[in-house]
């Protein structure tokens, strides 16, 4: 579950540090992953979940390190077929349509 957080926020980050045009990425920590809801459905006919909770997490930046507590996160998550490996989905909604499709990533070492 924190890496597929991880991957998430990593994107998240990247945008952020293209945008303030940053030289060095921010590193991040996730702490204190608390679960709160759990909601099995489908993704691509394959069986997934949507969890929601709260982490904390310290970014640094140069020499600061800047905590936050009780981020709300909300992350779906694929097992692939062969039950083997899970990939974070992320929902991407068309303005004109208002359909649903999904991205989907490997979570690696899960």
């Amino acid at each position: 579950m924190q890496k597929a957080l991880a991957v998430q926020l990593s994107q998240i980050q990247q945008q952020i540090s293209q945008k303030l045009h940053l030289s060095t990425p921010l590193k991040l920590e996730i702490d204190r992953l608390r679960i709160q809801e759990q909601q099995q459905l489908k993704i691509g006919n394959l069986p997934a979940y949507r969890i929601i909770g709260t982490y904390d997490r310290t970014l640094q930046i140069s020499q600061r390190r800047i905590t936050q507590e009780n981020n709300p996160f909300e992350v779906y998550l694929q097992l692939q077929k062969e039950g083997k490996t899970w990939r974070l989905a992320i929902p991407q909604t068309t303005d004109e349509d208002k359909i649903q499709s999904w991205r989907t990533y490997l979570i690696d070492g899960w």
